[in-house]
């Protein structure tokens, strides 16, 4: 019922809400549509994103569980995203 409004008439779904924990530097912007393109492929649903840089301060993950996501993306030190396929 909470997808309806009384006139009958459907409310668009809640967008898909993630937190992306990510390595700063070169290629972010990129990596971020990467996720992006795939956390949307359903296209039922909108998508909303809390960045949260991970420079080596811990507190950032205390924020991360603040956050009313339902996805997380973590890039953890080191990693290396795989290049997209064309």
């Amino acid at each position: 019922m909470s997808d309806t409004i009384q006139q009958g008439v459907p409310l668009a779904p809640e967008p898909l809400r993630f937190a992306y924990l990510y390595q700063p530097g070169t290629g972010m912007i990129s990596r971020l549509r990467v996720w992006n393109e795939w956390l949307s492929k359903s296209g039922t649903r909108d998508v909303e994103g809390e960045l949260i840089a991970m420079d080596g301060d811990a507190s950032v993950l205390a924020c991360a569980t603040e956050c009313e996501w339902q996805v997380l993306i973590y890039e953890p030190p080191g990693w290396s995203f795989p290049e997209a396929k064309s």
